[in-house]
């Protein structure tokens, strides 16, 4: 049997007309002028090419259905917004709808701010005081009383062609997971980290002064001391906060993990460098994040 010459467009010459290799179909053909460097492609290349984006997005799609995740402009200003409010504004993100800004209980059950409290684990006294934080600019009532969200910082769906808005994915299952482990505690500390979004390494979720090289070998980390000086901290706790979040953890799967890994030489702690879990939030690409996973927080 004649064995298949090597060749990239998949035909093998015979007189006057091509023979398909794979299915020995025979098919005419034409010759063209064409100048150097063009690319000519063939039925079976705009099939595998069509295959291929079709497989894609299947592959997106159960992504996206397995750990859905909710967009954050990540050039946003917490200025003046409790650190607290802030970890609560986060979880609630998580109930936003697919495609809408509306927050959702279940498939067709509304949010409204009666719900606020149980569906934060707060007191009455602390959901008004939230609401009175973070309403209008983040939050706010749509003409029916369902709670909706400020579509120019949150998006839960696909993002318009044109838009070029520099976002971090927060993902529902890690921060519900985080959320409820805290049981109450920690939403401060918490609330810090998120404070300072605009920090945050896109590839390696490293906080550094340069958030979009990706290149590691030319991140600049913030230390332990300068997250203290961005956040207003006072240095005579710096030792008080790098024990909390050592110890903030959440389930996945059958272990723990860490909200956010300080690395340092276990003795200069105010050199210590911070990175966030990524199943928390992420905005790089998902190698990248498997990377993170690897090198930081699957002890």
């Amino acid at each position: 049997m004649k064995s298949e010459p090597e060749t990239m467009c998949g035909y093998d010459l015979h007189g006057e007309y091509l023979v398909q290799y794979r299915t020995g179909e025979v098919v005419p053909y034409s010759i063209v002028a064409i100048p150097y460097g063009s690319i000519i492609e063939t039925p079976d290349a705009r099939e595998r090419k069509n295959r291929y984006w079709q497989e894609r997005e299947e592959r997106t799609r159960k992504v996206r259905s397995n750990d859905p995740f909710t967009f954050i402009k990540k050039e946003l200003s917490f200025k003046g917004v409790p650190p607290a409010m802030i970890t609560r504004l986060i979880y609630l993100s998580t109930y936003m709808q697919y495609d809408g800004n509306k927050l959702m209980l279940s498939t067709r059950k509304a949010m409204t701010r009666k719900d606020l409290a149980s569906v934060l684990g707060i007191s009455p006294r602390n959901a008004v005081n939230f609401w009175s934080s973070l309403s209008p600019a983040f939050i706010a009532e749509d003409s029916t009383g369902a709670l909706v969200l400020n579509e120019e910082i949150f998006k839960r769906g696909r993002r318009g062609r044109g838009d070029r808005t520099p976002c971090e994915r927060i993902f529902q299952n890690g921060v519900r997971r985080l959320y409820e482990a805290a049981n109450g505690k920690y939403h401060k500390q918490m609330g810090y980290l998120f404070e300072l979004l605009p920090y945050i390494n896109i590839e390696y979720n490293v906080l550094c002064w340069n958030p979009y090289e990706k290149d590691i070998h030319n991140i600049r980390p913030l230390s332990l001391a300068d997250f203290c000086e961005l956040i207003e901290y006072g240095h005579e706790n710096i030792d008080k906060l790098k024990n909390i979040y050592s110890g903030i953890r959440f389930p996945v799967g059958d272990h723990q993990e860490l909200f956010c890994k300080l690395v340092y030489d276990g003795i200069h702690s105010k050199k210590a460098k911070i990175c966030i879990n990524p199943r928390i939030l992420y905005s790089g690409t998902r190698p990248k994040r498997s990377e993170v996973l690897e090198l930081f927080f699957n002890d």
